[in-house]
């Protein structure tokens, strides 16, 4: 059971990533809680969010209704192919993956069975800018909770303006 749920964790971080490879480009990325405030992250979902905190390459928040997770990498050609195997194995252990893309923003939804609902559910949006990749995930608790893909969504228009 542990491995699922690593591997339900491993594919939920791979989904930041699902979209097509880019060159790498130069220059600094500013820090992940530069990209997006608790605020405009709790207007957008309609969840409370705790302040967001950097820690090393993330920016979190958590409470009992949301954990949010802010990050942004350098993006190659090299990790193609991986998100797509990432959402196999999902599927293969019961999780309802809903992948939508438009243009450089990829967005995911995952909905884990009864027998993995402890790892929540997850929204997630993901947009590709100058080789480089920004993403902001929402798991929470229950499906009721979860955050539709489109309420996260304009979230990743903020971030792209921002790095």
């Amino acid at each position: 059971m542990k491995a699922k749920i690593a591997l339900l964790a491993t594919f939920i971080g791979l989904l930041m990533a699902a979209a097509p490879g880019l060159a790498q480009s130069q220059g600094a990325l500013p820090a992940s809680c530069s990209l997006l405030s608790a605020a405009e992250i709790g207007q957008a979902t309609g969840l409370s969010i705790a302040p967001l905190q950097q820690t090393g390459a993330f920016c979190m928040s958590r409470n009992a209704n949301a954990t949010v997770m802010l990050r942004i990498a350098r993006r190659t050609n090299a990790q193609g192919g991986v998100e797509e195997r990432g959402i196999q194995a999902a599927r293969e252990m019961g999780v309802t993956v809903d992948v939508r893309q438009d243009g450089p923003v990829t967005c995911s939804s995952a909905s884990p069975p009864a027998s993995l609902a402890r790892v929540g559910y997850n929204t997630t949006c993901a947009v590709m800018k100058n080789g480089a990749v920004a993403a902001v995930e929402v798991t929470t608790p229950t499906q009721q909770t979860m955050v539709p893909i489109a309420r996260l969504r304009p979230l990743a228009d903020v971030m792209a303006r921002r790095f």
